[in-house]
């Protein structure tokens, strides 16, 4: 039996009402702007399984679809996901989750998980999918102020992210973007 942990709801609750309350978060999604650099990098087949993790408001995982994949959602909160939306789990990206997937994207997630769960995240990410895809940033984020709350609460840099990410799989491909790293790994 899996047992949901108070930190796991405080954080549900967090971001749902982020989510909601917060004027224009969400609204300029990275991972829908990394789609196109996952494609040409990845070269996935047609109808592979992806999951999105930290899907939002599943504008990536839509446009996966569009594109012919078979893909998931998996959040923390279902709070804006859209009507019609059935491929989605409400979970935390911690959590033990169901399915393998043949890639999971991760895009603009990790620096929001606390510091506690990063490296928990990315090894479940590894351990369920045969590739993944993340890209995470490297600076404050810009709604903080909005929350009067830090929002970005694993802030390293690229070098850090790097050394923690090759013990947990084999990185195929990784690329310091000045604020932001992408990293393509796979289980060792």
């Amino acid at each position: 039996m899996i047992h949901v942990s108070d930190a796991t709801l405080s954080e549900r609750a967090r971001y749902t009402d982020i989510w909601t309350k917060v004027p224009g978060f969400g609204d300029d999604s990275v991972g829908l702007q990394d789609v196109p650099r996952f494609m040409e990098i990845v070269q996935p087949r047609a109808s592979a399984s992806i999951i999105d993790v930290g899907a939002g408001n599943c504008a990536a995982m839509l446009e996966f679809q569009r594109l012919g994949l078979d893909a998931w959602g998996l959040d923390i909160t279902s709070a804006v996901v859209p009507a019609g939306v059935n491929k989605f789990y409400e979970q935390p990206i911690w959590g033990e989750w169901r399915g393998a997937f043949t890639y999971a994207f991760c895009c603009d997630v990790l620096q929001f998980v606390p510091p506690e769960y990063a490296m928990l995240s990315i090894d479940r990410m590894i351990q369920q999918c045969r590739k993944v895809w993340l890209h995470i940033s490297f600076i404050p984020d810009k709604f903080g102020a909005v929350t009067g709350e830090v929002l970005h609460r694993t802030m390293m840099p690229y070098e850090w992210w790097l050394l923690r990410i090759a013990t947990l799989g084999r990185i195929d491909e990784a690329r310091d973007l000045c604020e932001s790293g992408v990293f393509v790994v796979r289980h060792k």
